[in-house]
């Protein structure tokens, strides 16, 4: 196979793993609440708000500003879709991802787009059973049709066209986007910093961050952390 997919290996806030990317919005069926992707108009790339957007996907945020984080999710977009149709899917994922690296996040952007591509990807982690795979997800409706195998976690990520799933008590963890810690503690969540909440059997809260929307409640709540001290980025590593 030679075209492979586009893979990182960490960020700011996460050690060392496989992290693959689609394009925010774009790849995300699900999305309702945090609904953004970014249009290439003019030769600039823009950000384009869902008439439901509660609060801006911190994705687009990043695509907006680096060209190259832009280019590459939308290159691993095409070249799954492209392997789909020709079959190949679960050999071009497992050769695009590091195995040695023992695990991996799908998507810190983007999100299972079709029932295909999440199949193949559990394919994935079962030819590979030493190591682990997680990810969010709002396309909850597929999951209704596939069992996971033990080395795969899901997160339901609330906000999306799915929540009645959610509701009616089909997932055992589910993240909730929180303006505050206080907000936060209201609800009984603890924050998650760096995705160890991930594989606890219990919903938790993520912070808003990223780019918002001028004057929306989002943005007001980043705006107040920030003179606060308390908006300092993510620096934990696990």
């Amino acid at each position: 196979m030679e075209n492979l997919l586009k893979i990182s290996t960490g960020n700011n806030k996460l050690s060392t793993r496989n992290i693959l990317d689609l394009p925010a919005g774009l790849s995300c069926p699900g999305a309702l609440q945090c609904k953004a992707w970014v249009d290439r108009i003019e030769g600039k790339n823009k950000i384009v708000d869902g008439d439901e957007m509660l609060f801006r996907c911190y994705a687009a945020s990043q695509e907006v500003r680096l060209n190259t984080v832009y280019e590459a999710r939308r290159y691993n977009f095409n070249l799954i879709k492209k392997a789909l149709k020709e079959g190949n899917a679960v050999e071009l994922i497992d050769k695009s991802l590091n195995q040695n690296l023992r695990l991996t996040r799908f998507h810190s952007s983007g999100d299972f787009f079709s029932l295909d591509y999440l199949k193949a990807c559990i394919r994935v982690a079962e030819i590979n059973p030493k190591n682990d795979y997680y990810f969010y997800s709002k396309s909850l409706n597929f999951f209704l049709d596939v069992g996971l195998p033990e080395n795969m976690f899901l997160t339901a990520s609330y906000g999306g066209r799915f929540d009645e799933l959610i509701h009616k008590g089909y997932f055992n963890r589910v993240a909730y986007v929180v303006n505050t810690e206080e907000e936060a503690k209201s609800k009984g969540l603890e924050i998650d910093h760096d995705d160890t909440h991930c594989f606890k059997d219990k919903d938790f809260g993520l912070l808003v961050h990223g780019t918002q929307k001028a004057g929306s409640e989002a943005g007001k709540a980043i705006a107040e952390r920030r003179r606060k001290g308390e908006f300092t980025g993510y620096t934990k590593k696990v």
